[in-house]
């Protein structure tokens, strides 16, 4: 997802929020029911900042949020 005119702490508390809701909601396909889980990488884009290094950082954050396990967030550094 991509913020514009946010601010950097809403950016950061969506991916909670999202991760805890799913949490909260079970899936159910085929009559199975499941927890869905999903990790996530967040940056905060620096003025003047190449959108590349921009999106590296965030890729960046997101691997090493699947290393950590699932679930997870993991924010880039600044």
């Amino acid at each position: 997802f991509f913020f514009n005119d946010t601010a950097t702490t809403e950016i950061y508390i969506f991916p909670y929020t999202t991760l805890s809701e799913l949490a909260r909601s079970p899936f159910v396909f085929d009559g199975r029911r499941a927890t869905l889980t999903f990790s996530a990488g967040v940056a905060a884009w620096r003025p003047h900042e190449p959108l590349e290094d921009f999106l590296r950082r965030a890729d960046r954050a997101l691997y090493d949020a699947k290393r950590a396990g699932k679930n997870r967030v993991e924010v880039a550094a600044p």
